[in-house]
């Protein structure tokens, strides 16, 4: 309760010298007879008032508030989370489940969170928890390390360096962002690190089943996690490097959302918790939304951000809003699914969404609440402390938490030793609380309080959240060694003195001891409270200071762990100190910049380029060693700001690379690559960056010939000299082929895959010839490398559709499979290689299986390996080949027959894929192909009209003059025939394809649509030629067979069973009914024999349409029979939508599956007649 007589010990002592000063007062008026008789009972005054306060000051005791699990105002939340926990642990989404919590700081979102460990720590769930924090001094350090710059340093040089200028470095499209926090992906590296650590305590057994499941989801790639996180080389031991590709985004997000995944099972759920967002820094930020909109089950994500520090123009809040869209639009076609509708009315379907929990400051009753359970009151007796502490921190819990502290520590707030209760000063606390201040402001004055604290807490606040005791003391006693700051850091003698200093820190409520000598502050303003301690000049130096002692103090092996670390603290104050030479600053810079380039991490990177740079001298003023530093920054400038989009500073950093005369054209090669992808990727001129593409080769001695004439000659010679026997390499020479190793010939072969590329796209197949084919020549000759396997597949292409030669286009096709077979060998045995020798195993798949191999074989025998090309693309970050390999396992499924269940699925996924990939032409694709199945699977009003949830037939005309490629009409048109072959409106599909003709064919060969194309057409040309007797449908028809008889006699396996229906409908065309009963009878048996239920299906159907129109009843039963087949298998094919028009077509078709056969001719004219009907 409160005490309103006593006071406190200032007040006290104020007392006792008042009380001296009327003594003296009295003396001297006294007279001097009475003196010594006044003089001793003052004395006894003064001795009784002394006895009197020593008596109170001993029944009052520092006693310390014990906050732990006193939790209020929160409970409403707390049930949300865990019921949010609860389904995600159950699997009920293919998404992670996202909870964002937001507030201003001190509103108990940590606490928050914190309560929710704790609570499911008991339940009988398993969970791994996983907890990071970003932090505001990353982005302090960089922004004190460009005040300096603009205090000491001049434009003109900066220019000079090499540094580009900030109007060019802020016109890009992360200039809203900046500035970016240079530590990239820093909470979630220490999250997963702290993890790691908790791991290495579990049981053996536990742990390498952890290692075996993480080993299995991330597959050759585990080098990329434990270049991020160093630790999870102890749980998964060491990673050979896997080098780098074009593709380092995307490889390294599918990498990482697998490893999550691994973490995550039915068994065992992930809760990862990222503590203030709005401090991550792009890189996280871009990985974050891959995860949260990927598919990722049995994930609970929590963040917290600042609410009063994000507005709308924050890069907060537009990734925020770029997630919900994406979730949004992957939500929408989950329910538009077959699949997911006939779940929509189960009540254990979970909707993924983004939960938004906002915490305000806590009313005065909760206050109230929560400091009678902390003093253990009734909240009667603590009501008026609580109108006070409230009045003073606004409801801030963190605030009120360290008020509470505060007032202990000055004896206003103590626990009386008599009476065995709390007790407080009212008056003096109304006092003390009536000085306004700001919580950061309060925290600063309390810790310049404190004895011990203002000598270790700015060190550690600078190496961030989490701090290791061992690392602190190395640091301080560094510092101590630098005379302008002795007197400012701790100088700790033994482990066992900085022990006791850090228990001192968490006695008031500073930091917390995490175990195993790791540390961290209780709450973010205390943090940014020791960091603001000294002035901003002392806090450049001790950051400086720091960096440079971890760096003298640690191996090669420990400085790549906490190069980001380092490096920022170094730069904090370079310009200023020179502990460290300006060239090994640049070197660590540079270092970083390969670091973050490798995660990633783009912003991060280019800010280390500038800083390096920053600290060269004039380009003019450089040694062999600083030019050579130069080169390797100015093109990883180049290809970091080309990776963000930068195209303006992209172009600077290629410029200043070609216009050097002293670099080599080696040397400029990564520049020239650069500017290669500036020109086709952001200006659209194939067609420039050949030319350039071509006078780069000439440099390098490898000519290829400039006009059309040329170009011609040496396409004819090219193929034809492939085609000789002499000339075709057998499949044993492959084990003997070596390894390309000159660096020019394999820059070569990188820059002629580049003109083939480009030649394509340019619509200029000679030179795509001439390219391909020289490859193959160099491989034979010089050796094989990554880009060898699709420069043979590519050939084989080429010689099989445009010259006609099947068997030696599919010699070439085997060799490029056996090539990259031989390349992974390779890469299994020198791993750091890996990347550059596999990065073509996607693109290789999909040429040689799609569009030779699938030529002469059985789709049946190896559609899967699409989804193998996917993978393999998606591991290396080749995503548009990955992407494309995706359509064309969908195309290869609906030819092969595969259940449309499964290929919607396919195609769902496919889509959320490319479209968070931006692959958009594979999208539109994709798109048709999965309206399709749609509509097969449950129709639509007009069931050849491809207008659904996948796409809207309106949109294509509304689009079909801006298509960049000319393929897609052709796709749109091969969709719109294949649906009118199984739908049955064979008129309209006849139209369409003498309206389309043999394009699709000519402009793409070898593609697997182009090789069903012609007998879907040639279904529909007939059906309609049959019924309305049209000369034009059958001559079309006729031209068409003509095609696929072409294909099956050059050992087209997939052509066989279509020619023999085709035969049948051609009989049949021709009036010769008595051949057509065994033609019908062969092709239902060999599509059938050979797994294509889909046409099996479709044969049934003009098969008893056939022997529907006869007058012999056997004819008719066996019409029957067919007719309930082919619903068989169109049912079993997942056609629902085919089924229905069936049964509507023919009414008593239920019926006629009864075994009774009709009784007489009447009885089966009138089923035939009511068919017709």
């Amino acid at each position: 309760m409160a005490t309103t007589t006593t006071t406190t010990k200032s007040s006290l002592s104020m007392s006792m010298r008042s009380s001296s000063a009327t003594a003296s007062c009295i003396t001297e008026t006294s007279t001097s007879n009475t003196n010594s008789d006044f003089r001793h009972s003052l004395t006894s005054v003064d001795n009784d008032y002394e006895q009197k306060m020593d008596d109170e000051l001993l029944r009052r005791t520092s006693k310390p508030l014990v906050f732990r699990n006193v939790f209020c105002g929160r409970e409403d939340e707390i049930l949300k989370l865990e019921g949010i926990f609860r389904r995600t642990a159950a699997g009920r989404s293919n998404s992670p489940s996202l909870v964002l919590v937001s507030g201003a700081s001190g509103t108990g979102k940590s606490a928050l969170v914190a309560r929710l460990r704790d609570h499911l720590g008991t339940t009988e769930e398993e969970f791994f928890w996983v907890s990071g924090k970003f932090e505001e001094q990353q982005q302090q350090q960089q922004s004190h390390a460009m005040m300096i710059a603009e205090e000491t340093c001049v434009e003109e040089e900066r220019s000079g360096s090499g540094v580009l200028s900030s109007t060019n470095s802020t016109n890009s499209n992360c200039s809203e962002t900046a500035p970016d926090n240079l530590h990239p992906f820093a909470a979630i590296v220490d999250a997963f690190s702290h993890f790691c650590r908790e791991l290495e305590e579990e049981e053996p057994e536990t742990i390498e089943e952890i290692k075996a499941d993480i080993l299995e989801a991330v597959g050759q790639q585990g080098a990329l996690l434990t270049y991020m996180i160093p630790s999870l080389s102890k749980i998964i031991g060491e990673q050979q490097a896997a080098g780098e590709t074009s593709g380092e985004v995307i490889r390294f997000h599918y990498v990482f959302r697998n490893f999550i995944q691994a973490l995550a099972t039915k068994v065992r759920s992930v809760v990862l918790v990222l503590e203030d967002l709005h401090r991550a820094d792009n890189a996280s930020l871009e990985l974050l939304h891959y995860l949260f909109t990927s598919k990722l089950k049995h994930v609970m994500f929590v963040g917290t951000y600042r609410s009063d520090e994000v507005d709308e123009e924050h890069r907060f809040s537009k990734w925020l809003h770029g997630v919900q869209e994406a979730q949004q639009e992957q939500q929408k076609q989950q329910e538009q699914s077959p699949k997911q509708q006939s779940n929509n009315n189960n009540p254990n379907t979970h909707h993924h969404h983004v939960t938004t929990l906002g915490l305000a400051e806590m009313n005065l009753d909760t206050i109230n609440t929560f400091i009678s359970n902390v003093l253990n009151l009734s909240e009667d007796e603590t009501r008026a402390l609580a109108h006070i502490v409230y009045t003073k921190t606004k409801g801030n819990i963190f605030f009120v938490t360290q008020y509470l502290v505060f007032l202990t520590r000055n004896y206003l707030l103590w626990f009386d030793i008599i009476k065995k209760s709390w007790d407080w000063d009212e008056p003096a606390i109304r006092k003390e609380s009536a000085v306004t201040t700001t919580l950061l402001d309060f925290m600063r004055d309390k810790l310049q309080q404190s004895k011990v604290a203002p000598k270790i807490l700015p060190v550690a606040a600078c190496l961030g959240a989490r701090f290791h005791r061992d690392t602190l003391r190395m640091i301080l006693t560094g510092l101590a060694q630098v005379e302008a700051l002795t007197h400012l850091v701790m100088a700790p003698e033994s482990d066992d003195e900085l022990v006791q200093a850090l228990k001192q820190c968490e006695k008031e409520r500073y930091i917390e001891n995490c175990g195993n000598k790791n540390y961290s502050f209780v709450h973010d303003k205390v943090q940014e409270a020791a960091l603001i301690l000294h002035p901003i000049i002392i806090m450049q130096q001790i950051r400086y200071e720091a960096g440079t002692v971890l760096l003298r103090q640690s191996n090669e092996s420990e400085l790549d762990e906490k190069l980001f670390v380092v490096v920022n603290l170094l730069n904090a104050g370079r310009l200023r100190y020179d502990s460290v030479s300006p060239l090994e600053i640049a070197k660590l810079n540079l270092r970083a910049a390969g670091k973050a380039k490798r995660l990633a991490a783009f912003s991060s990177a280019s800010s280390y380029v500038e800083t390096a740079l920053a600290s060269l001298p004039p380009p003019s003023h450089l040694d062999a060693e600083q030019l050579a530093i130069l080169l390797d920054l100015w093109s990883l400038g180049a290809e970091v700001n080309m990776a963000m989009g930068r195209t303006e500073i992209t172009e600077e950093y290629c410029n200043k690379v070609l216009e050097r005369n002293d670099f080599t054209v080696l040397d400029r090669l990564r520049a020239q690559n650069c500017m290669l992808d500036c020109i086709t990727n952001h200006r659209g001129q194939p067609g420039v960056a050949l030319e350039r593409c071509i006078g780069v080769l000439e440099q390098l001695d490898c000519s290829l010939p400039k006009g059309s004439l040329g170009q011609g000659v040496r396409t004819i010679t090219s193929l034809f000299s492939s085609k000789a026997a002499k000339n075709i390499p057998k499949l044993e020479m492959v084990d003997s082929m070596d390894v390309m190793t000159d660096r020019a010939k394999l820059e070569s072969m990188r820059l002629m895959d580049r003109a083939a590329i480009y030649a394509y796209l340019e619509a200029n197949p000679m030179l795509f010839t001439v390219c391909i084919a020289r490859m193959v020549r160099w491989t034979i000759k010089y050796g094989i490398c990554d880009q060898s396997p699709f420069a043979f597949a590519m050939l084989g292409v080429t010689l099989m559709h445009v010259m006609g030669d099947y068997k030696v286009g599919a010699v070439y096709a085997e060799l490029a499979l056996s090539i990259m077979r031989k390349l992974q060998t390779l890469a299994s045995n020198d791993e750091s290689q890996r990347a550059a020798l596999t990065h073509s195993q996607s693109r290789t798949s999909f040429a040689a299986y799609g569009f030779v191999l699938y030529w002469i074989k059985s789709v049946q025998e190896y559609q899967d390996e699409m989804v193998v090309g996917h993978e393999a693309g998606m591991r290396v970050g080749d995503t548009e080949s990955a992407l494309w390999n995706t359509f064309h396992h969908i195309g290869l499924s609906l030819a092969a027959g595969k259940p449309l269940e499964k290929v919607e699925e396919v195609c769902r996924r496919g889509v959320s894929e490319m479209v968070a990939l931006k692959r958009g032409e594979a999208e539109v694709f994709t798109r048709v192909a999965w309206q399709g199945c749609l509509n097969l699977m449950t129709g639509a009003e007009s069931p050849t009209i491809l207008t659904g949830s996948a796409m809207q037939e309106q949109d294509y005309f509304d689009k079909k003059g801006s298509w960049k490629t000319k393929l897609m009409p052709h796709v749109f048109g091969y969709m719109k025939v294949f649906l009118c072959a199984f739908l049955g409106d064979y008129e309209q599909g006849a139209k369409l394809a003498i309206e389309r003709g043999d394009g699709f064919v000519t402009d793409a060969p070898g593609s697997h649509w182009t090789q069903t194309d012609p007998f879907h057409r040639g279904i529909c040309l007939y059906a309609a030629a049959i019924h309305s007797k049209k000369r034009l449908y059958k001559r079309h028809a006729q031209k068409v067979r003509g095609t696929v008889k072409t294909w099956a006699s050059k050992g087209n396996a997939n052509a066989v069973h279509q020619l023999k229906l085709l035969d049948a409908e051609h009989e049949l065309c021709c009036g010769k009914r008595e051949n057509v009963k065994p033609l019908y009878e062969d092709a239902c048996a060999t599509a059938s024999s050979e797994g294509f239920i889909q046409d099996a299906a479709l044969a049934n159907e003009r098969f008893a349409e056939f022997l529907l129109s006869s007058t012999a009843e056997a004819d008719v039963k066996e019409g029957q029979d067919r007719l309930l087949k082919a619903v068989s298998l169109y049912s079993e094919w997942g056609a629902r939508s085919k089924v229905q028009l069936l049964v509507v077509k023919y009414p008593d078709l239920e019926r006629a599956s009864k075994p009774t056969a009709p009784r007489n001719k009447m009885a089966a004219r009138s089923f035939r007649v009511s068919t017709a009907s």
